[in-house]
């Protein structure tokens, strides 16, 4: 890593899918760190060996490599780095700012009921904090929280947040198996990481204070924090994991392209003057703490369905050409069948057209499949007797011009000019027949796409009824 001043990370527990509000939280890390010059760091924290899993491991990797974030140096895990945990565990022990605790958890229970049944916040009282009791097979370690004074954070969108210790109990840093809980691994981590600020979800922020002291007892230097607000969805309740369509993967099956969800999640809470859309390089240009908004975010599908819509047009033909590929994968179709400048140049006409990329793959079967069939409704509709008779003569046209849009245009509007009908009654029927339904791009660039044999192998198909 280099050596920086500002260093910032990401701390995902594997426990499930990479969500929405997580896939924001690190953004903001990796957007402020790369604004500043600085390092970001991933550090998976797997202590929950039950509950975590490989697979949400690689999903998250996965996904915020998908949105375009990058790290410094190798993932941390966080369960390789238990010995370190017990040597910062067995340092507060000896400088007497931790202490063993035998309390049963019946005892704890009961005290839990008695404190309940009076009305008072549940927390531990205490008990074993003065009495030296020598380590156990049943004893956790807890830390000996300051019994005065207050802890003040200066949060860099919160301002000022003060906690009484008083408030605070003596919190478990060790299980009785001798593992770190989060509250000792967290810490332990930063501080060795040489994190220098800290962006995460405001529901971290009780946890803050405790931190803190965790490391005034260690003599280490306490990272700036930042506490970001909740996204809320479309009706201002909080987001749920199970019932809101938060998992990022999904949105990349919904066919959002990475940039359009990067500029979506940034600007959930963050704003540069009445900007609306930003490249990835633009967002690390511009990023800055003081732009974050202190008040939670709403969701709004219509208004994410037009940043990707505006987004088709605005970013790099290797990023659609990407997400072609993946989606095209996912309906079984192979876009190689295209040669490079053919899907280049279908990509230049769909993406004006579509709203995402799983419609412009959708809306691209007919030129990817041989024989992509025709709509029954369609063929009765449109290839009428009459309409038939004017696609033979354009058949027949088509076969001595040069195969380009100006010529083929032409030949259209001149075919429409002949029969006195409307555009629609010759490119309909005319679509229909080469793409077998009645959504393209407009009927000359559909016909430049799919080359002149082709086009009038199905024209020609078309016109006999096979």
């Amino acid at each position: 890593m280099s050596g920086s001043t500002i260093r910032t990370r990401f701390a995902p527990s594997p426990t499930g899918a990479l969500h929405l509000g997580g896939t924001r939280t690190a953004l903001y890390n990796w957007l402020y760190a790369r604004h500043c010059g600085g390092d970001f760091i991933l550090r998976i924290e797997d202590t929950d060996r039950e509950r975590s899993k490989e697979e949400h491991c690689q999903q998250i990797m996965s996904m915020l490599r998908w949105v375009g974030m990058d790290w410094d140096g190798e993932v941390v895990y966080q369960s390789q780095r238990s010995q370190r945990h017990q040597e910062i565990i067995q340092k507060l022990l000896d400088q007497g700012d931790a202490y063993y605790c035998d309390c049963s958890p019946e005892r704890l229970e009961q005290l839990r009921k008695e404190q309940m049944a009076a009305k008072l916040k549940p927390r531990y009282d205490r008990h074993c904090r003065d009495r030296d009791n020598p380590p156990s097979a049943q004893s956790v370690v807890r830390f000996k929280t300051p019994l005065e004074g207050d802890v003040v954070i200066q949060d860099s969108l919160k301002g000022e947040v003060r906690f009484s210790n008083s408030e605070l109990d003596d919190l478990v840093i060790a299980r009785a198996d001798g593992s770190a809980t989060y509250h000792l691994a967290v810490v332990v981590d930063d501080m060795d990481a040489g994190v220098t600020h800290i962006i995460r979800g405001d529901d971290h922020l009780n946890n803050t204070p405790r931190q803190v002291n965790i490391l005034s007892a260690l003599g280490a230097d306490v990272p700036s924090y930042t506490h970001l607000p909740m996204i809320l969805d479309e009706s201002g309740r909080k987001m749920s994991k199970r019932k809101d369509s938060a998992d990022m993967a999904q949105y990349r099956e919904q066919g959002y392209l990475p940039t359009a969800l990067a500029n979506i999640l940034v600007r959930l809470g963050w704003a540069h003057g009445d900007d609306e859309l930003f490249s990835v390089e633009e967002l690390i240009q511009q990023f800055d703490l003081s732009g974050l908004n202190p008040a939670a975010s709403r969701i709004d599908p219509k208004k994410m369905a037009w940043v990707n819509q505006q987004q088709m047009s605005r970013v790099s033909e290797s990023e659609i050409n990407a997400e072609f590929d993946w989606h095209s994968a996912r309906q079984d179709l192979d876009p190689d069948v295209l040669s490079k400048p053919d899907r280049a140049a279908l990509i230049e006409v769909q993406r004006k057209r579509c709203r995402t990329v799983t419609d412009m793959v959708a809306q691209s079967r007919w030129l990817l499949l041989e024989d992509p069939g025709t709509d029954e409704s369609a063929r009765e509709k449109f290839l009428t007797p009459e309409s038939r008779s004017i696609l033979q003569e354009l058949a027949d046209e088509m076969e001595q011009v040069d195969w380009n849009v100006e010529s083929l245009k032409g030949l259209v509007d001149a075919a429409c000019e002949r029969h006195q009908v409307k555009p629609g009654k010759v490119a309909q029927p005319l679509r229909v027949a080469v793409t077998g339904g009645t959504v393209s791009p407009s009927i000359e660039d559909t016909l430049v796409l799919l080359g002149r044999e082709r086009a009038l192998r199905r024209l020609r198909s078309a016109i006999s009824g096979a």
